[in-house]
């Protein structure tokens, strides 16, 4: 059995029980049909699989971008695709990762730190996409740009912040904030092409 078959049948699993922490080795190896030895020879302890689990969600929903990336018409059109496809990936992930903040926080450190370095490198190639493509003004300052959104994105994953917006589900409430953010810097073509967005959602 590969490495990658354990971190598949291990996530389900832990999706499945919608928690990481109540699902043991033991019920991992038992689900996949092999030893706990057979288990423990490819991860050291369960910490690791669960990095990695969140790790192989991740390098997913990454290469689904990429895959928008190079069939988008133009950069508006790659922004909120890859929005779309990254909130309902982490929709199911929702409850896993608070329950990761809480009980396993290093793992979340390193969570947030792979998320901020792939926003920040989209974000980098959105900005300059969007202003060849007219979308955006040209008086807008990118690296301001950058981090109002990946500052935004974390705060819209702070309970604090969240729990002062209990009107909006989570994932409404990121949408709602990319948005305002997005057309606030765009051109008139760039806020034409949002209000139709956001007309036919």
């Amino acid at each position: 059995m590969v490495k990658e078959d354990i971190i598949k049948s291990a996530l389900d699993l832990f999706l499945v029980r919608r928690s990481c922490k109540n699902v043991t080795m033991d019920e991992i190896a038992s689900e996949l049909g092999i030893s706990k030895r057979t288990l423990y020879e490819h991860f050291d302890n369960k910490e690791k699989l669960v990095l990695e689990c969140m790790n192989f969600r991740t390098d997913d929903i990454c290469q689904k971008c990429e895959h928008i990336k190079a069939n988008a018409k133009h950069a508006f059109d790659y922004f909120f695709n890859s929005v779309r496809i990254i909130q309902s990936s982490f929709k199911e992930l929702v409850i896993l990762t608070d329950e990761i903040r809480k009980v396993y926080p290093e793992i979340f450190k390193q969570i947030v730190s792979s998320h901020v370095v792939f926003a920040r490198t989209s974000n980098d190639y959105f900005f300059d996409k969007a202003k060849q493509d007219g979308f955006i003004r040209d008086d807008v300052d990118q690296k301001f740009f950058v981090g109002m959104m990946e500052m935004n994105m974390l705060n819209a994953s702070n309970p604090c912040f969240f729990d002062k917006n209990m009107s909006y589900e989570e994932e409404n409430l990121k949408i709602k904030i990319f948005y305002t953010i997005l057309r606030g810097i765009s051109s008139v073509k760039g806020i034409e092409y949002i209000d139709n967005v956001i007309k036919n959602q």
